[in-house]
């Protein structure tokens, strides 16, 4: 699996495109299903974040990582040489303490 550009990815607009995309950009094996509230959190997200970075258009993510022997997904994973981000997708408004436990 690679790591995608997830700007491209939330440039396109019917949900069976957006498979697509995101299989042929990570190299995955099988399609990963896509819900219209992750669609539009993306998006949302590429443009706070180009709004902050206009250099973040490029950035790559790992996106619907998951990590076979623990069981665990990560929503966004970017990994550089001094830095590990995990962002964790929400289809609404989640408490500070919620947060703060799936984190830990």
């Amino acid at each position: 699996m690679k790591p995608i550009n997830i700007y491209a990815l939330t440039r396109v607009g019917e949900p069976e495109r957006i498979e697509r995309l995101e299989r042929q950009l990570s190299g995955r094996n099988s399609f990963i299903k896509v819900k219209f509230w992750e669609t539009e959190s993306l998006k949302r997200f590429c443009g706070h974040l180009c709004a902050c970075l206009p250099e973040a258009f490029a950035y790559r993510f790992y996106y619907s990582f998951t990590l076979p022997k623990l069981g665990k997904e990560f929503d966004l994973l970017r990994v550089n040489a001094t830095s590990v981000i995990n962002i964790e997708l929400k289809s609404g408004e989640v408490s500070d303490d919620a947060i703060k436990k799936q984190l830990l």
